[in-house]
Parts: structure tokens; C-alpha cells; sequence
């Protein structure tokens, strides 16, 4: 998934964002609702091959998120890459760091790259509104 297609993913609704999970091939939805928020997830792949999809919509629409989780180090180095060529400046944390955790802006956008240990996914690519 490209920066630029999660940026497009973040600025959907939630039916906008349902209909592109499943037209991706993305399946078994998970839904999470509490006074505050809805989440929902989807997982595309099986095993340490599956990539995750999740929206959290907050009722007040001040600070959405979209996470990516993902297993594929490749995904993370095309990620940091394209950061810099979308003019995202790194704003905390060093992208060589073992374990990754770092946060990227820019005018309009936070992004986050964090390894997440002991889970089947090893990477989290958050973005919310800055």
C-alpha cells in the first residue's frame, strides 16, 4: 500500500471506507464500537502473509485514524522512501533505530512507523490528522 493511497483511505467515511476494503480483496471484518469511536478491520492474506486494514472513526471527527499493519520490511522501506519524496519531514525518532519508531508530518498529516513485537504483524503504519 503507497502513502498516497492510505492518505486517500483516510480521508473516506466509513461506507467509502468498507467498500474499498472488500473491492481490494480485503475480508473478515471486524467492527468495535464503543461512546467514543467505531473500528473496524479487515485482513487481506492469511498468516505472517496477512496485512491488516483498520479505521477508527471518532464521533466528534477530530482525530481518525488509519492503521496498516503489515509483515513486509519491504513495504516499510518503500514507505520511508516515499515520505521523503511527499515532503513529510521526520519529526521524531531515527528510521534506523531497531525497534522502528518514528513519526513523520507534514502541514496536514502525522504518519507513524512503529515495529510491534510478539504479534503476527511486524510493523504499524498509523496516520491521523495533525
Amino acid at each position: 500500500m503507497t502513502v498516497s493511497e492510505m492518505l486517500k483511505v483516510y480521508n473516506m467515511n466509513m461506507d467509502q471506507f468498507k467498500s474499498y476494503a472488500l473491492k481490494k480483496g480485503y475480508t473478515m471484518p471486524n467492527t468495535v464500537t464503543d461512546e467514543e469511536h467505531t473500528s473496524t478491520s479487515y485482513q487481506i492474506g492469511k498468516g505472517d502473509k496477512s496485512n491488516v486494514l483498520q479505521y477508527t472513526f471518532e464521533y466528534n471527527n477530530s482525530n481518525n485514524l488509519l492503521s496498516y499493519y503489515t509483515s513486509d520490511i519491504n513495504e516499510i522501506y518503500s514507505i520511508k522512501k516515499q515520505l521523503k519524496l511527499l515532503s513529510f519531514s521526520l519529526l521524531r525518532g531515527n528510521p534506523s533505530d531497531t525497534p522502528l519508531n518514528v513519526f513523520y508530518g507534514n502541514a496536514k498529516y502525522f504518519i507513524f512507523l512503529r515495529a510491534i513485537e510478539g504479534y503476527e504483524y511486524a510493523f504499524l503504519i498509523g496516520i491521523s490528522k495533525r
